[in-house]
């Protein structure tokens, strides 16, 4: 028996449905339903599970656990833990908000030295980090963990204040992946980061890490693990974030500041920013190794290594030199590819696929680079894409919106598990970051991995099909204008 098998026989038998209905609403036979019931068989066809759970009269919350269940025992534990933290950091993005800065309070910062209780130290960090943002060549340094909500939300909205604002965040990844809580700590991390360096400028905003039991390094036990430097405070606060002790000697200002600076000089940076289209570009023209399997994940199809040369060329409008080192180099690794397993894997939405044909868009060029597809080159693309997935190097994979509705602000790429690119699509405009770590782009790079084989996914057949009933739809469309 199974976590998925036991909730599965209660929900039958809270029913009071016989395994003969069950199995005539759900293409089960009744023999495969009762070794569903008591852990023997574990079915991959998705759809008739689907059909099966339809059947049980469960409530959202209900029917969300019982396939839940079923993903974690289809999948593994660690698989599907892995699988539903990368989920949890992609549908973050919905959440980065794109309203205005709060109204700040006119309020001077009380000149203390002691703060206690929750609800007042956040009052006081949101005033010093207010002050700070909004003083001249405003700064601070940090030494916390980003699971601190209030700190976050906090700087977020400093950067909305001030884009100009400028903050060195020094943070702890955990090295300690034993427990099953601690695998997926390090994009958690990540995920509480991100908002805050899309509301300001990458460069302005300056994470360093290190690694360390962060179990052991950020607890109760150490009093007053975290510290925030302003240009005239020290403030040591505990790592409940109820407790703060605020010191203005100028000595102890300029212990503290040295100490900090000294630190971050060892630490590496988590992100780098692209800073500009040719910078885009130069990422993309870089060179494959042998073998290398290339994934992207995002609304839009990933399109840059198609034979898309001579379509682009009377479109691009600045960067020709650096987009047609791009393609060039592309061309080459599909021309020399007898030797090379390597392949590109494209998981997309049907949202993505609809928005392409409409705006004449491709995702991965910058848009001030060139101008929108017409309409039939858009058509061509398409064509191009299929005949790459018959040469063998392409392979699309079309998202299943029934299960999960991937948000269109952000994309995911990877070369390889040391290095990725997160894309942001935002209403304040469009951001671009590359990140090193190697536990954090591992673990990204095996969900890669896996995704296309999950119960998300269409299979490259049905994905191909979809694309080509797209094409036949649109000459008819196209006819009839």
């Amino acid at each position: 028996m199974s976590e998925f098998s036991d909730l599965l026989e209660t929900c039958i038998m809270h029913t009071g449905l016989s395994e003969t209905r069950l199995a005539e609403s759900s293409g089960f036979s009744r023999s495969y339903i009762a070794k569903l019931k008591n852990g023997q068989r574990l079915s991959p066809d998705t759809e008739k599970m689907e059909r099966l759970f339809a059947c049980l009269q469960l409530s959202q919350a209900e029917y969300t656990e019982l396939w839940n269940r079923y993903l974690e025992e289809r999948q593994g534990k660690e698989k599907y833990g892995l699988t539903q933290a990368v989920l949890g950091f992609v549908s973050s993005s919905r959440q980065i908000s794109k309203l205005s800065a709060e109204i700040r309070m006119d309020c001077a910062l009380p000149d203390v030295w002691v703060v206690e209780g929750r609800e007042d130290v956040d009052y006081f960090l949101k005033l010093l980090i207010e002050q700070e943002a909004l003083g001249p060549s405003g700064y601070l340094k940090i030494l916390a963990q980003p699971e601190c909500g209030a700190l976050m939300d906090r700087l977020k909205n400093a950067f909305k204040l001030n884009h100009e604002f400028r903050v060195d965040h020094l943070i702890c990844l955990n090295n300690d992946m034993k427990r099953d809580a601690d695998k997926y700590y390090n994009i958690e991390l990540l995920q509480k980061i991100i908002p805050a360096v899309l509301c300001g400028h990458a460069s302005n905003y300056r994470v360093y890490y290190n690694y360390d039991r962060v179990q052991s390094h950020f607890n109760r036990f150490n009093m007053m693990p975290y510290l925030i430097l302003s240009r005239d405070r020290v403030v040591q606060v505990d790592y409940e974030f109820e407790h703060a002790v605020i010191c203005r000697v100028e000595e102890k200002l300029e212990y503290f500041s040295k100490a900090f600076q000294g630190l971050v000089k060892t630490c590496p940076f988590l992100y780098e920013s692209f800073v500009d289209d040719a910078s885009v570009m130069q990422y993309w023209a870089r060179h494959r190794k042998i073998n290398e399997t290339f994934y992207a994940a995002g609304n839009m199809p990933f399109m840059m290594g198609l034979d898309m040369m001579d379509i682009m060329h009377p479109y691009v409008t600045s960067c020709r030199e650096e987009l047609e080192a791009v393609m060039r180099q592309m061309h080459e690794w599909r021309e020399n590819r007898a030797d090379d397993s390597g392949k590109i894997v494209s998981y997309f939405t049907e949202a993505g696929i609809h928005r392409f044909m409409e705006e004449g868009r491709i995702m991965e060029i910058p848009e001030k680079v060139y101008m929108p597809l017409q309409r039939e080159d858009r058509r061509v693309m398409i064509r191009r894409l299929l005949e790459a997935v018959e040469q063998g190097f392409y392979e699309p994979r079309l998202i299943r919106t029934d299960r999960y509705q991937w948000p269109g602000e952000i994309s995911i790429s990877m070369y390889n598990y040391e290095e990725m690119a997160l894309y942001y699509d935002l209403d304040g405009g469009k951001q671009m970051f590359r990140i090193e770590e190697k536990t954090i782009t591992r673990r990204f790079y095996e969900f890669m991995e896996m995704f296309g084989e999950s119960a998300y996914v269409c299979s490259v057949q049905e994905t191909v099909e979809y694309l080509e009933r797209l094409v036949d739809e649109e000459m008819i469309e196209y006819a009839a204008v």
